[in-house]
């Protein structure tokens, strides 16, 4: 059985840097770090406060913005407990 490749990366929007896995930016592909999962990725950005960036699925060996899939990260909005934002 073949199994699928697929990446899961941090990418800045504006500069389209990928997060490398000392926290640093990096400006190959080939020096992004790889999430083990989506949660773990989450955890990182949330961790290391990043903004304007976003989560992409990178589908291929190489990121393609024909098939990869990207998701933006935004800062939660607070709670108050209450059931109200």
């Amino acid at each position: 059985m073949v199994k699928p490749i697929m990446k899961r990366i941090v990418r800045h929007k504006t500069t389209r840097q990928y997060l490398s896995d000392d926290g640093t930016w990096a400006t190959h592909y080939r020096s992004a770090r790889d999430f083990e999962n989506v949660e773990s990725a989450i955890f990182e950005v949330q961790k290391l406060k990043l903004k304007n960036v976003e989560l992409v699925l990178v589908m291929g060996k190489t990121p393609s913005d024909k098939y990869d899939v990207s998701l933006s990260f935004f800062a939660p909005r607070s709670y108050d407990g209450d059931g109200k934002k």
